[in-house]
């Protein structure tokens, strides 16, 4: 039964993926109106955000630990920067098909340079944003993981040997939450392999 069901999520999950697999984020600000326009069939030099390396990057602080997101390029004012975040997050309608192109194009990235269904557990703040929300929803495409909320890590990390942890978060601004939960998790088990998923760096 399961590699019936295995087998028709890779359907699905390939079918929402582009044909040709080719990782574009077309997502550009146009300051005459103060809006952003989103086109994920090219890449421009007038974008405002690309994913990491499309891949992940390491901690400096623990070897197992890694993390991946899009992330502003350089030239990009904070003021920008702050208009998309808000966008994203509080989008009006979040059901809006680019937010969720925006959403699924990184989850799809991180599935091929991780595979989630080798991860036991996702790990989400308690309170929990409508864009937290849709990654979620997303994610449970691709596996069958545990879901706990940053409160209860403590309490699960105890029963797991040598978990495979993704930690999820909808914007990483100071960082601050995301260390709390890391070095709570590596507390519990050294032995976790970390990997922190939030949509948008700062």
């Amino acid at each position: 039964m399961k590699q019936i069901i295995d087998r028709i999520v890779n359907e699905t999950l390939n079918s929402i993926r582009k044909p040709n697999g080719k990782l574009v984020e077309g997502v550009q600000y146009d300051s005459r109106s103060n809006s952003f326009t989103f086109d994920f069939t090219q890449d421009s030099e007038h974008d405002i955000i690309k994913l990491t390396n499309h891949g992940l990057f390491q901690s400096s602080i623990y070897n197992k630990c890694f993390y991946f997101k899009y992330q502003f390029e350089d030239d990009v004012d904070s003021s920008v920067r702050a208009n998309f975040i808000e966008y994203i997050k509080f989008h009006e309608n979040m059901d809006n098909g680019d937010v969720s192109a925006f959403i699924e194009k990184a989850v799809n990235s991180l599935d091929d340079t991780i595979n989630i269904r080798e991860y036991d557990t996702v790990v989400y703040p308690q309170s929990i944003s409508e864009i937290n929300r849709k990654v979620i929803s997303y994610i449970r495409l691709f596996g069958y993981p545990d879901f706990l909320t940053f409160e209860l890590v403590k309490e699960a990390f105890n029963k797991l040997t040598q978990p495979k942890v993704l930690v999820i978060d909808d914007v990483m601004t100071s960082g601050a939450t995301l260390s709390y939960i890391i070095n709570t998790i590596y507390k519990v088990n050294p032995n976790a392999t970390v990997v922190v998923f939030t949509l948008i760096g700062k």
